[in-house]
This record gives structure tokens, C-alpha cells and sequence, in this order.
């Protein structure tokens, strides 16, 4: 099985490769990235997010995403996190793929504005403690009763499994990473 890791605002990091390296002992990695130029590198999120907002936008990842995976003919496993995570919400609720085996998408904080998605390939949201522009709360609650959803709160915060975020938890970090290896029902 390869493991397709969906990136959040930073894009291809060298971080991120080393959590896909971690994740994916067996079937290898491929890393989705918003950005064509490869090494693109922020100071911080607030400079990510306006890179991100100017020169990609969610609906320009959204159909990346799409056309990278028409060319993925094994079974594979989406991971994305934050605004890659929302992209996957959006695959998954658009097609289906009999190669898809599994999603895990944490802190996706734009599923709120497709929140009328329904995903047509079961889907687990990692959840992050709070989110400052919205209640995470009310979210989960309009998520949960939806088909083919599990969630999984936390008690950490948007960007957890990022070490460039500022809310980076090692300790959590090493948690899902165990728990994403180990789970590849």
C-alpha cells in the first residue's frame, strides 16, 4: 500500500518526509504539495498562509490533488493535514476509488465550509482541541452523524503534527505516528 501525504500550507518539507518516511515502512510515500516549485520555504504560518492564499487557493489544490491521483493505480492510503486535509474532504466526497484503502485527515479547518459533503469513503477526522476562528465544537457536531465519519478529538492544538507550527506537540506527533503505522486495516 503507498501511503499519499496530502501537505498542509508549508507544503514538501523535508519534515514532512520524514513523517511520511515513518508512517509508510512497506509501501512508500508520495507527498502532495500545493506548490510546483519544490523547496519553498516559510518563515511562519501567517507567511505560508498568504503564500498559499495568493498563489494556490483551495479549489487550484483541490484539482492537483484530483489529477495526481487518476495516475495512482495500487492501493493507497490518504493522509492530509489542514487545508490538505480539507482538499482530501473534498475527494473523498467526490469520487470514489476502489484503490483508496483508508483516510486519516487531521485538523482540516476549511471542512466547515463543505460541511454539506457527504464522504462517499469511510473518513477519520482528527480533530484539534480548538480552532480561533470558529468552534470546533459546533463543527464535530454537524460532522459526527454524517456516514462514513469518525472522529477523534484531541487535546492539542491546529498544526500538531507539524514541527514548523508553533503548536508543534512532539508528544502527539510520536502518538499518531505510532498509531498510523501500526493501522493499516
Amino acid at each position: 500500500m503507498q501511503y499519499i501525504v496530502v501537505s498542509d500550507i508549508f507544503g514538501k518539507t523535508p519534515e514532512l518526509e520524514r513523517f511520511a518516511e515513518s508512517v509508510s515502512y512497506k509501501g512508500g510515500f508520495q507527498i502532495v504539495s500545493p506548490y510546483k516549485k519544490e523547496n519553498l520555504q516559510f518563515s511562519n504560518e501567517l507567511e505560508a498562509y498568504s503564500y498559499f492564499s495568493e498563489n494556490v487557493g483551495i479549489d487550484v489544490y483541490f484539482k492537483q490533488l484530483c489529477s495526481y491521483i487518476l495516475s495512482i493505480n495500487i492501493p493507497f492510503r490518504l493522509i492530509g493535514f489542514s487545508v490538505g486535509a480539507s482538499v482530501c474532504w473534498k475527494y473523498i466526497a467526490n469520487t470514489t476509488n476502489e484503490n483508496l484503502i483508508k483516510t486519516d485527515l487531521f485538523y482540516g479547518s476549511q471542512i466547515r465550509n463543505f460541511i454539506n459533503l457527504e464522504p462517499l469513503t469511510p473518513v477519520n477526522l482528527i480533530m484539534p482541541k480548538s480552532e480561533l476562528h470558529f468552534s470546533i465544537d459546533s463543527l464535530i457536531q454537524r460532522l459526527q452523524n454524517k456516514q462514513n465519519v469518525s472522529i477523534d478529538t484531541t487535546q492539542y492544538f491546529h498544526g500538531f503534527m507539524n514541527e514548523l507550527s508553533e503548536n508543534y506537540c512532539e508528544r502527539a506527533y510520536q502518538q499518531y505516528v505510532t498509531i498510523l503505522s501500526s493501522d493499516i486495516s
